[in-house]
């Protein structure tokens, strides 16, 4: 599928970008938090350069996303673990000739 124009608006300034249509409202979403986000760190600090707060910005969510990169990792390791341990399992059953219970 092609990608669509879309504008999103941060900060006043309007940016013009090209997405994939199933992507767009990530997009607008994304934008949206950024605007919230600013929004906050200018109330709560003393920086009134947007430059500065997007700067801002741009660390927690990079941040947040390494997190949760780090934990999405952690997950599937353990989840592959614990299908290794139930292949194992299901092999040695396998090989002991257990068929589990027999039918009447």
């Amino acid at each position: 599928m092609e990608d669509i124009p879309v504008t999103v608006n941060i900060l006043d300034r309007n940016y013009k970008m090209r997405v994939r249509p199933e992507d767009q409202s990530y997009l607008m979403a994304a934008a949206e938090s950024i605007n919230a986000q600013v929004a906050t760190y200018k109330k709560n600090y003393s920086y009134n350069d947007y430059q500065d707060l997007l700067a801002m910005v741009a660390i927690t969510k990079t941040t947040q996303l390494n997190r949760l990169q780090h934990q999405s990792e952690t997950e599937q390791s353990n989840i592959r673990e614990r299908l290794g341990t139930i292949e194992q399992l299901l092999e040695s059953k396998d090989e002991s000739g257990d068929k589990g219970p027999a039918a009447s």
